[in-house]
């Protein structure tokens, strides 16, 4: 039936003004209470399903459960009633500040990103929302920017939760039937496996995504594609998007992402401790409420824009000079050594091994809007202990789109897993400009690297800090690697190191915090990029960028207390933080929790 032919009428107390939207359960319509005289929001579910008594249920369940969740991140539900139709209908607090969906939408229509402390302060309260539902036993299973509306003050407010599964009642949808939207759904919800709170956090995983990148994760023209990306697919490295990212902002996304539940994090308050973490990395006091309040105007001198900080095609080439000496690039060049040049830029261009055209599309992507929520009916056959689907793994997707249901079906893709890629090469250690000389490099006979239980070896030297460090560091992600050239400079406030290795800059505060950048300095850039230089001395070159470009950085470190110098030193990267130990034997531990030692 038309949306519009409920206008200007009275439904109990509430008088319907207009039609708002249309979802894929019901209409919403803003209403006045002529009582309270107040707006409401009018959701009235769709004809064409109201004669399903299951769709009735869980639309009455909506009203029961989330009218008992009191949270100022969650919609009130203020009323349940019946039309003269029998469609049910829900009365609810009335948001008028649009979704976040609209404002994404508006974000990559300008090509400007959230700050990082705006990206996490929304995450950190849409977390707290799920923290209110999940310990009321309530999972949302369609947790996506346009259910997240915003308050004139900017606050993010969750919305419908009407297909929600009550933990300790009856479950609503039938076995292997799904419900929810394929960019956001979990790869347990996709398989049609029983649900738990951990599967709202990679929808927030994905959000949180979304927002830094200004892009979804997973991309495909069709869902049944977008459904076994989910599935079977990592996406992208954020910091190839975002190389200003902390690790410990990173860690947020990766381990809310994780495909297996019990890698993630494991309660909503375990991910709010993580953002608290990853927001003190950034220099900042800690959360603030506060930071949200640009989602109601998102002023440009608010934002960040996409071309400073997304890596985009162009931002290869001057990556490759700042770490390939020029002279190099021109010999080769006269030489016609046309392979060993493709070879670098493949290195340091996209060095997840992605091609630099892949690598643009999908910096450039802009967000489109999510389709409508589809009714999924899973059927997928695997393997004994295996991910992969055989070849007679199928989904079938019907999608209600209005009054009408279209049916279709289609085969999982079930392509031969790529091989791992190989190993980049260690680049050759690149002089660093120094004031002072260099110590005696690190003996080239390393020590061997220890044997351990979890399949990579710890470099000898970091054994004994690795023992004691254990559950702090993890396994390690890499083999040590020695001899690798190591840029130091100490602050009033703490220091930093430069890694050539992976082109990060580490900042060390005397707080106990650290965080790492990539490094954003180039050739062709000035020395001093604040200007004059000042006294005590300005920090110059990589360090300086990075001290002249970040307020954070400037404030929690102060002014320089010498000059550059450099030296090799030994690394490894674990699972959960790294060891550095510079060529004078000082061994720094990095967790990424936020703190050193």
């Amino acid at each position: 039936m038309d949306a519009e032919h409920l206008i200007g009428q009275d439904i109990d107390r509430y008088q319907i003004i207009e039609h708002i939207a249309r979802g894929g359960m019901a209409d919403v319509y803003l209403a006045e209470d002529v009582d309270l005289e107040r707006k409401v929001a009018l959701k009235v579910m769709l004809d064409t399903l109201s004669i399903d008594s299951q769709f009735v249920q869980r639309f009455r369940r909506e009203a029961q459960t989330v009218a008992k969740l009191e949270h100022t991140n969650i919609v009130q539900i203020y009323s349940f009633g019946l039309l003269s139709s029998n469609q049910p209908f829900l009365a609810m607090q009335y948001i008028e500040g649009g979704s976040l969906r609209d404002k994404l939408q508006e974000l990559a229509e300008r090509s400007k990103l959230l700050t990082t402390e705006q990206a996490l302060n929304i995450a950190r309260q849409i977390a707290q929302a799920l923290a209110a539902a999940h310990n009321a036993h309530v999972v949302h299973r369609d947790l996506k920017p346009s259910n997240v509306l915003i308050r004139p003050d900017g606050a993010p407010v969750l919305v419908d939760l009407g297909i929600a599964v009550v933990s300790d009642g009856t479950k609503l949808t039938q076995t292997g039937s799904l419900i929810g939207t394929p960019y956001y759904m979990s790869p347990e919800q996709v398989r049609g496996k029983p649900l738990d709170g951990r599967s709202d956090l990679y929808s927030l995983g994905i959000i949180l995504y979304e927002i830094s990148a200004g892009m979804r994760p997973f991309e495909a023209d069709e869902s049944i594609a977008v459904l076994h990306k989910q599935v079977y697919e990592d996406p992208l490295p954020l910091d190839k998007f975002r190389p200003d990212l902390t690790p410990q902002t990173l860690h947020i996304i990766e381990t809310a992402l994780k495909k297996d539940p019990s890698q993630r994090f494991q309660s909503a308050e375990e991910m709010i401790l993580a953002i608290d973490y990853a927001l003190q990395a950034e220099g900042l006091q800690g959360p603030n409420p506060q930071a949200t309040h640009v989602l109601t105007r998102l002023e440009d001198e608010a934002l960040v824009s996409r071309h400073r900080l997304v890596r985009v095609p162009t931002a290869a080439q001057p990556a490759l000079r700042q770490r390939i000496p020029l002279w190099v690039i021109v010999t080769l060049s006269v030489l016609g050594a046309t392979v060993i040049l493709f070879f670098l830029f493949r290195t340091f261009g996209g060095g997840d091994g992605t091609g630099i055209a892949e690598i643009a599309a999908a910096a450039t992507k802009t967000t489109a809007a999510e389709p409508e929520i589809v009714y999924i009916t899973a059927i997928v056959t695997e393997t004994p202990n295996s991910l992969t689907p055989t070849t007679d793994s199928e989904v079938v997707v019907v999608s209600a789109r209005g009054t009408s249901t279209v049916t279709s079906t289609a085969v999982v893709p079930t392509d031969t897993p790529a091989p791992s890629p190989t190993p980049e090469p260690t680049a050759s250690p690149t002089a660093v400009p120094t004031d002072t000389p260099l110590p005696t490099p690190i003996p080239t006979d390393t020590p061997i690297p220890q044997p351990t239980p979890c399949g990579i070896a710890v470099y000898i030297a970091f054994s004994g800090t690795w023992n004691a460090h254990f559950d702090q560091l993890g396994c390690p992600a890499a083999s040590g690697k020695s001899g690798v050239w190591l840029a130091q400079e100490d602050f009033g406030g703490g220091r930093m190191f430069w890694r050539e290795d992976n082109d990060r800059i580490y900042v060390l505060y005397n707080s106990g915090r650290w965080a790492s950048y990539a490094d954003i300095w180039h050739d062709s850039d000035p020395e001093y990029t604040c200007g004059t230089p000042e006294s005590p001395p300005t920090p110059k070159r990589g360090f300086g960028k990075i001290w002249c470009t970040y307020d954070a950085v400037r404030t929690g470190l102060g002014n320089a207390t010498d000059v550059e110098w450099g030296e090799q030193g030994a690394v490894q990267d674990f699972t959960d933080g790294l060891i550095l130990q510079t060529g004078s034997g000082r061994t720094y531990v990095f967790y990424n929790n936020g703190t050193w030692r």
